[in-house]
């Protein structure tokens, strides 16, 4: 009675005009999926959310599988990690960026179809060059590629234990990524995985 009502603050239990999902979800509940949040919810598909989804005709367990190893960065960037000695994170997490996921599976489905594991393309390309001409316009800065494994998590744990690979996943200043997933049945190793980071 003398001090008057507390303002509404996140965590008291109420969802109050000043607070919504993204900004209180302990209050609001999360927010429900929504084109451009680097994720590809149901109800998402490659026609009406490409930048999540990825482009239409790409094989959805291959999307699945790129949105899963996505998902396993950020938790790895949330804790951080020991590097091959070099301690990185924790680091905000990274949002998938439709130009670099397209830069990313083209690479992928080349080494496979051409029975290749290489950051160099056959073209004598880099990452950044197919960053570009996928239409990225940010600053592509790093690039790991991975072959012989299906699952998201047994890629992952492969880059997680080698240290160059482990650093660019944990990179603080790494704000987006693309990862593609191609399988090429006949191919030397069948998975091809790149991811290709940009800040």
């Amino acid at each position: 009675q003398d001090c008057g009502a507390c303002p509404p603050r996140c965590g008291d239990g109420a969802c109050d005009a000043n607070e919504a999902c993204d900004t209180c979800p302990q209050d609001c509940g999360a927010c429900p999926p929504r084109c451009g949040d680097g994720r590809c919810e149901a109800p998402e598909d490659c026609g009406a959310c490409p930048q999540d989804c990825g482009q239409c005709g790409w094989p959805e367990d291959l999307a699945r599988s790129e949105e899963a190893l996505l998902e396993l960065v950020n938790q790895q960037r949330a804790v951080g990690a020991n590097c091959g000695g070099v301690e990185m994170g924790p680091a905000n997490p990274l949002t998938m960026n439709a130009e670099l996921r397209e830069a990313a599976r083209l690479h992928s489905q080349d080494m496979g179809e051409n029975n290749y594991f290489s950051h160099t393309g056959l073209n004598g390309s880099n990452f950044s060059q197919r960053a570009s001409a996928a239409g990225y316009r940010g600053f592509a800065a790093g690039e790991n590629i991975a072959a012989g494994n299906g699952p998201a998590q047994a890629t992952f744990n492969q880059w997680l234990n080698s240290p160059g690979h482990c650093q660019n996943m944990l990179r603080e200043r790494f704000r987006e990524i693309g990862v593609g997933h191609a399988a090429v049945p006949g191919s030397q190793y069948t998975h091809y995985w790149t991811q290709v980071f940009g800040q």
